[in-house]
């Protein structure tokens, strides 16, 4: 079997590091998926890129973010539609895409957790953390700040 971070179909159209970098900083949402007693699902989650890991957050309620820290593993998938094509059969129709699928479990940031939810909040709205009034420790113990390495 071939290992699970190389590219067997048109493995030319990969590229280095660089290339899923530029894809996870073009977007803001990306999927999470998981299996949770047995099922499989998946949650279309906010995200930004801080360095070498992927940074989500969300409610330490919400049982999805729970089971995912507590050491699931995961696959975070962030796609951009670049175009469609367009051809003289249904079946040549096709897409251009690029994407980029990580792999791993998630670790629960406790140190340096508010540096990264502004660093989450920077990516999406540049700046926005310098605006905004500083987290309470309530609002803090309500918000997981899970981050995956790439």
């Amino acid at each position: 079997m071939v290992g699970m971070d190389k590219l067997t179909r048109y493995p030319e159209r990969g590229g280095d590091r660089r290339l899923p970098d530029e894809i996870l900083d073009e977007g803001m949402v990306a999927v999470l998926s998981t299996v949770a007693d047995g099922l499989p699902w998946s949650i279309p989650i906010a995200y930004a890129r801080a360095g070498d890991r992927i940074v989500v957050h969300g409610s330490t309620g919400a049982g999805a973010l729970r089971h995912v820290a507590a050491g699931a593993p995961v696959t975070l998938t962030v796609t951009h539609v670049d175009a469609l094509v367009v051809a003289d059969t249904a079946f040549d129709h096709s897409m251009n895409y690029r994407s980029a699928v990580l792999r791993g479990t998630l670790d629960r940031v406790s140190a340096g957790a508010e540096e990264l939810l502004d660093a989450f909040l920077d990516a999406v709205l540049p700046g926005r953390s310098a605006e905004v009034r500083v987290n309470s420790r309530k609002e803090l113990a309500a918000t997981a700040v899970l981050a995956l390495p790439i």
